[in-house]
């Protein structure tokens, strides 16, 4: 544990995956991003390519999309802040972003930056809270988890207590339509861990 990973199931073996090949640090806001481009899945910590495979499309599109814990008989839990989660219909240059996200017309969710648990995309996806996932001010634009929430400025997260706290979206449709083998993807956003164990981000 605590790598960079992306699982997915290629329909051959239960699980194919590219994984980083240094730690994640404790207590240190790390930018964290995917790519699906051309048939090839690539990771990226802080803006820079940790490893690549071969992408086999979704399988399992019509599942529910959990943020916080794996969609698996492991239900891995993650243990700290996620902020500016954001899923794009279109492959992003990786940058580090020094703001909040902003809502564009390849963003397909945007959340985990505010105050409250919603999808600033024009998708509106509900999200659902299980257990007790928090809000906080603290943020990858903030000095301290004392900062006055701004979310202008500094953005916010959400905290999971790794034992069961997760957000829940129901609607398959934020993945189905670009479930293909040949399909564009950007999955990105801030992680904070701040405890030992299964840091792995998938």
């Amino acid at each position: 544990s605590g790598y960079l990973m992306v699982h997915q199931n290629d329909g051959v073996t239960p699980r194919t995956y590219v994984s980083s090949t240094g730690l994640i640090p404790l207590n240190t806001w790390v930018h964290v991003a995917m790519t699906i481009s051309g048939g090839v899945v690539t990771l990226y910590r802080n803006g820079t390519s940790v490893g690549s495979t071969t992408w086999y499309g979704l399988n399992q599109a019509t599942l529910s999309s959990l943020i916080g814990k794996t969609n698996d008989a492991q239900a891995v839990a993650w243990n700290g802040y996620i902020s500016n989660l954001r899923v794009s219909s279109n492959v992003r240059s990786i940058v580090v972003p020094t703001e909040p996200y902003q809502n564009d017309s390849n963003t397909v969710l945007l959340t985990l930056q505010s105050n409250r648990f919603i999808d600033k995309s024009t998708n509106g996806y509900t999200l659902t809270a299980v257990s007790n996932p928090e809000t906080s001010p603290f943020g990858p634009f903030a000095t301290s988890i004392a900062n006055t929430y701004n979310v202008d400025s500094q953005g916010a997260s959400i905290y999971f207590d790794g034992t069961g706290d997760y957000l829940k979206i129901e609607d398959s449709d934020l993945w189905s339509p670009n479930s293909s083998t040949n399909m564009a993807l950007t999955v990105d956003g801030w992680f904070y861990v701040t405890a030992d164990g299964y840091r792995d981000w998938e």
